[in-house]
């Protein structure tokens, strides 16, 4: 069985999000000697959770998971993508400042829990609320993170 082309979609925008973010983290991880190890660690922390996302293709696959593409606001998440890949411009081509990298990493990590992007319904496999709630969460941590530095710098 092939896996089903929009379901394919929703897991392809979701790692690319993830892998982005970790691009823009570790460009922070460069500008910002100071806070080196804080971004380079989140940079890392976002493949480890594209690679989540990555282990639901061979469950799609074989017929062992299936969801429904329309609870996945398709719009929101590219929405986000792009903004996301529009700050790793910004970032390798400004001279922002450290606190503009953490507002905007802190946007960044806030949106798709603001916009529901890991809401759980009841109707969801095992494997993919499982999935979701530990996006949110390490969404969440991540934010956390963010703001604890923003706050500390304030």
């Amino acid at each position: 069985m092939a896996l089903r082309t929009e379901e394919t979609k929703v897991l392809d925008l979701l790692i690319q999000h993830e892998e982005s973010i970790s691009v823009f983290y570790g460009i922070l991880s460069h500008k910002f000697p100071a806070q080196h190890q804080f971004w380079q660690i989140l940079s890392e922390e976002e493949l480890i959770h594209s690679s989540w996302i990555k282990k639901l293709y061979p469950k799609v696959k074989q017929g062992h998971l299936q969801f429904d593409i329309n609870k996945f606001n398709i719009d929101t998440i590219a929405k986000s993508l792009a903004h996301v890949e529009e700050q790793i411009g910004r970032f390798k081509n400004e001279d922002l400042s450290e606190e503009e990298a953490l507002s905007t990493a802190m946007y960044i990590e806030t949106l798709p829990i603001e916009s529901k992007f890991f809401e759980v319904y009841s109707a969801d496999s095992p494997q993919l609320t499982e999935l979701l709630r530990s996006l949110e969460e390490a969404f969440t941590e991540h934010r956390d993170k963010i703001k604890a530095v923003l706050d500390k710098n304030s």
